[in-house]
């Protein structure tokens, strides 16, 4: 984006602009804002840009069982629920898992708050024991996580997983065209292959930290194998060793 356009979407002038590039005029903090606004700049990164123009934080954050997410906590056990019997994550951005329900724990193994899925994914041994479409989830998350760091340059957590999961995955063979519709992970376990496809909810528009970081990813069977599955295991207990693993 030129010095012209950036102008324009922050309602300031080039001069302005170049004025703040070169250190001449320092800014408001209305006015990083607004540059953030223009430069679509996310909340947390906000924060820390204003930090560095030594203004105080304009965005909240705080742990979400604090009182104030109590609607938000409602409306998302609310959705963990309805999903029954298929399993369903809320996680950080840096992948840890907030809340659970009882399909997720059936699947991944009971006391999931607070893993890291990332890690739960890639550091399990041979992962091609656990997810049956290996290779084609591993490109998918090396993307994924290339995306979001260079949406996200300042957070070093995941620029540190990107890291850990290149090391792990290590040389990848290209990819080869597929007929999915999406990539996702096809788990082995002991009642056979369970076939997946991911649908993720994020709060709209907004203003806060902890909030806008948070997403639900809903995991849904892809075929009717998969369906019948999550079906015939919904009276299960979550267990208490590797649920994973298998034919």
């Amino acid at each position: 984006m030129s010095q012209l356009m950036l102008a324009a979407e922050a309602q300031t002038t080039p001069r302005h602009i170049s004025f703040l590039e070169t250190g001449r005029s320092r800014p408001t903090g209305a006015m990083v804002i607004r540059l953030c606004d223009a430069l679509g700049v996310q909340l947390r990164e906000r924060n820390q840009l204003l930090l560095g123009a030594g203004l105080s934080p304009h965005y909240p954050e705080e742990p979400f069982d604090a009182p104030r997410y109590r609607p938000a906590r409602a409306a998302i056990n609310r959705l963990l629920s309805a999903h029954e019997p298929y399993a369903a994550v809320v996680l950080s951005r840096d992948w840890l898992v907030i809340e659970a329900n009882r399909g997720a724990e059936r699947l991944f193994g009971a006391d999931l708050t607070g893993v890291n899925m990332m890690t739960w994914l890639y550091d399990r041994g041979d992962p091609h024991e656990t997810i049956a479409n290996w290779p084609e989830v591993a490109r998918a998350t090396v993307a994924r996580l290339r995306a979001e760091v260079a949406q996200f340059p300042l957070d070093k957590s995941l620029s540190t997983a990107l890291a850990a999961v290149q090391s792990s995955v290590g040389e990848l063979d290209s990819a080869e065209a597929t007929a999915d519709l999406v990539v996702c992970p096809w788990f082995r376990t002991p009642d056979g292959i369970v076939r997946t496809m991911v649908l993720a909810a994020r709060f709209d528009n907004a203003v806060d930290i902890t909030l806008a970081d948070l997403r639900v990813e809903l995991i849904y069977p892809l075929d009717d194998e998969a369906d019948a599955f999550f079906r015939a295991t919904k009276n299960r207990p979550p267990p208490t060793s590797e649920p994973l693993g298998g034919p």
